[in-house]
């Protein structure tokens, strides 16, 4: 076996002897890697199924991350939801809806002239056809 990654976690499982390695991106593993390490069913319910491959259980939710994204960022035990890095309570205070509309879809808050042609244009799809404005009445 070659040398472990520095990036990556080594897993003994001792039920067999057999040694994984597992990759560490971003500071999270995927779960499914854990499918791999597979054991013989001993005297165990077969719901267990210990011959499929490890499953990881999370209690709670507490430690997972459901997905990678480089729109949002949310810690929720420390209270922190950023949009494309910026923080949330800093576009509440200094950015409108349309501004942080155009951050999340472009991915950078718009110059005057970007925020102006993108109000336009959302502006001129917003209105309501009359039928359904009559229909909400």
């Amino acid at each position: 076996m070659s040398p472990p990654s520095k990036n990556s976690l080594l897993v003994r499982d001792n039920r067999t002897g057999k040694t994984y390695e597992v990759p560490i991106a971003n500071n999270t593993i995927d779960a499914n890697a854990f499918k791999q390490i597979k054991a013989p069913r001993r005297d165990e319910p077969e719901e267990h199924e210990t011959e499929r491959g490890l499953r990881v259980f999370d209690r709670g939710f507490l430690n997972t991350a459901v997905t990678s994204s480089t729109i949002t960022y949310i810690d929720g035990t420390n209270g922190i939801l950023r949009y494309r890095g910026y923080p949330i309570q800093e576009l509440a205070e200094k950015s409108n809806h349309l501004e942080t509309a155009y951050l999340l879809i472009y991915g950078s808050l718009p110059t005057a002239a970007q925020y102006r042609h993108f109000h336009d244009e959302v502006m001129h799809h917003a209105s309501v056809h009359v039928d359904a404005e009559e229909l909400f009445r």
